[in-house]
């Protein structure tokens, strides 16, 4: 649902590549060359008045060669630099999201102008099946690298490799914190990477791999007409080898207006849940649409979170965190106790989940004011 927010607000793209043609010293040169050859006389005998006439005329048709060979370089020069409008440096403020779009679990990434990126996995257990005293099981990786020089494939489409990724913490490695047991992990889904493809804004849905549609389903859902968008209007990256997609969003530093945007967007949910004439799995569907789109948002927060405090804030954090996780699930289980074997007992759950992510939301964006 975070691709919700990204239906608003999509990455400009600016770029400026090096243009080929010759350069001015080169046709300079050139231009000197044509006219002190064509220029010579060919002959003693030439008169001299006929001699001056031919070098002026060789002369202003060179003149008008070298302006026609920098008139042509220079347009091929603008045309290459307009169509060519993708970098890096493009995806400043985009932040990319892989999941299953059911909540829980996420990779976020971010990535710098110059190719390097930073991001982080997690999931959650609420029982580690090693250790019977632990209060939960968190799968955590954080993580960094480089992306290597990009290259065209077509206007809407370019592909890279991943040049190096480094983890902060050994994968397959686990350690106790505060009651917890933390498992750290590689980045799901940049793992396996050998080919990285961007596809840019304008790019036909039907003419992308079925595997990266599949993972982006939500972001190219119109919830308006409640079909499927016929082009992207955002920035997807897609992990050819193991068929990982993820979407992304614009994420500004302007954090309270993207949790604004969220806001908009669940009042309109939930107006349509209390006033639209459905169907209880139509209700279901649209509660589950409602506290995914906060439990995405809570995601992007917590992504930007991790970019921006301290290590030892950023562990308080955690602690926190997971200690609101206990307490929604304690709450969510009532519920489910309540509403047991009833139809509407879907719509239950994720209503109160939204609220309670909702509520949390707010108390993240604290830490960035």
């Amino acid at each position: 649902m975070r691709k919700i927010i990204s239906l608003t607000v999509i990455c400009s793209l600016t770029l400026s590549l090096a243009a080929c043609g010759k350069s001015t010293t080169d046709r300079q040169n050139n231009s000197s060359v044509n006219v002190a050859t064509t220029g010579a006389p060919e002959a003693d005998t030439t008169p001299v008045s006929e001699t001056t006439e031919d070098n002026s005329d060789n002369n202003d048709r060179d003149s008008e060669e070298t302006n026609t060979e920098e008139t042509s370089a220079e347009k091929t020069s603008t045309e290459e630099t307009s169509n060519d409008t993708f970098s890096y440096s493009s995806l400043k403020d985009t932040l990319f999201s892989f999941s299953s779009g059911a909540g829980g679990w996420c990779t976020e990434l971010f990535i710098s102008e110059d190719g390097s990126f930073k991001g982080n996995y997690h999931d959650w257990d609420f029982v580690d099946p090693d250790d019977e005293d632990s209060k939960g099981l968190m799968y955590s990786c954080e993580f960094e690298g480089n992306f290597g020089k990009l290259e065209k494939v077509d206007d809407l489409t370019y592909k890279t490799t991943i040049k190096n990724i480094e983890y902060k913490n050994e994968p397959d490695t686990k350690e106790k914190i505060d009651g917890v047991s933390y498992l750290y992990t590689t980045a799901y889904g940049l793992n396996e990477a050998e080919d990285i493809y961007f596809y840019l804004p304008g790019s036909k849905v039907k003419e992308l791999p079925e595997d990266f549609v599949t993972w982006i389903n939500m972001a190219i859902f119109d919830y308006d007409t409640e079909t499927q968008k016929d082009t992207l209007d955002f920035v997807g990256l897609y992990n050819e080898k193991p068929k990982y997609g993820f979407s992304s969003s614009n994420y500004s530093n302007d954090y309270n207006a993207n949790v604004n945007n969220t806001k908009e967007l669940s009042d309109s949910l939930r107006k349509e849940i209390q006033e639209e004439e459905l169907n209880q799995a139509q209700l279901n569907e649209k509660a589950k649409d409602l506290y995914e789109l906060w439990d995405n948002q809570l995601n992007d927060l917590w992504a930007v979170l991790l970019q921006t405090l301290s290590e030892d804030e950023m562990q308080n954090l955690k602690t926190d965190e997971i200690n609101w996780i206990n307490k929604k699930e304690k709450k969510l289980k009532k519920i489910r106790k309540k509403y047991k074997g009833a139809s509407m007992a879907p719509m239950q759950e994720y209503l109160k989940a939204a609220d309670l992510t909702e509520n949390r939301v707010y108390v993240l964006l604290k830490y960035l004011e």
